[in-house]
């Protein structure tokens, strides 16, 4: 008996109205919506954590990298050095201008190149190396020679050129 008196004491609610039920059916959509731009608030968050944390990284990594490429460059001067002075001595008849400093100085500039573009795959770094310092002095001597590079298809062509404007002028 006391738990039919305790059951019909307790109120039951009142049934709700269409106009009830469709504000609470508005607040739902409302409260539905906030939930879904919060999470989406929270995955672009994260995602923006997650770029910041990659870009931190990919600083860190570039730094690593750029110290890294000092030191190959530091380490392998020497390297540069005794191959701009075997190209001195050997060439320094030829160059009656121009200093061993400048020419060390386009050994580095290929030296520098050789680091960019280095594989290890291709083999040693010293082998590697030495074909663009190499190949920046060669320029530069080159440059300092005013030699004008005539592809081997074209020589006899400019030959014959140069033996007409020669008989031209003796005439």
């Amino acid at each position: 008996m006391q738990s039919e008196k305790i059951f019909l004491k307790t109120k039951l609610p009142e049934p709700l109205t269409e106009e009830n039920q469709n504000k609470i059916g508005e607040t739902l959509i409302r409260l539905k919506l906030k939930i879904d731009s919060l999470k989406l608030w929270k995955e672009e968050m994260s995602i923006s954590q997650q770029r910041s944390k990659i870009n931190r990284r990919k600083q860190m990594y570039e730094k690593k990298r750029d110290r890294l490429r000092e030191l190959i460059i530091i380490s392998n001067l020497k390297l540069v050095v005794r191959r701009a002075k075997n190209a001195f001595f050997k060439r320094q008849h030829k160059m009656s201008f121009g200093d061993i400093e400048d020419l060390i100085g386009y050994g580095a500039i290929g030296l520098c190149e050789a680091v960019d573009k280095f594989n290890p795959a291709l083999g040693q770094f010293g082998n590697y190396a030495k074909y663009w310092i190499d190949t920046y002095m060669q320029r530069y001597i080159k440059d300092l020679l005013s030699i004008t590079y005539i592809p081997f298809t074209k020589n006899e062509k400019v030959i014959n050129m140069i033996l007409k404007i020669k008989k031209a002028v003796k005439n």
